[in-house]
């Protein structure tokens, strides 16, 4: 079950590190904010598409562009660009 804050609708970031954990089978507590996907992580492009799809599905953000992607360096970039859309959303849904 998706877990999100309940006042903004908003993906906390454990979320997004256990998301993060299950596919690249690292432990949960090395992860941090500030780790970049390639260099920190070691992912290749095709293991972070693998990730961005995961996360497409998990919270519901809708498909993110190649320009969005391409902009995603940092699992603080991924979780900005998660919140951003999920708000997006809202928005759109109120109008």
């Amino acid at each position: 079950m998706e877990k999100v804050n309940e006042s903004t609708n908003l993906i906390p970031l454990i979320e997004l590190k256990r998301l993060i954990s299950e596919g690249l089978e690292i432990d949960l507590k090395q992860i941090k904010i500030d780790d970049r996907f390639g260099e920190d992580l070691g992912l290749r492009n095709i293991s972070l598409l693998g990730i961005v799809h995961r996360v497409e599905i998990k919270f519901k953000t809708g498909r993110f562009t190649e320009e969005e992607i391409r902009k995603i360096i940092s699992i603080k970039d991924l979780l900005k660009l998660i919140n951003g859309k999920k708000l997006w959303k809202q928005r759109k849904h109120r109008q």
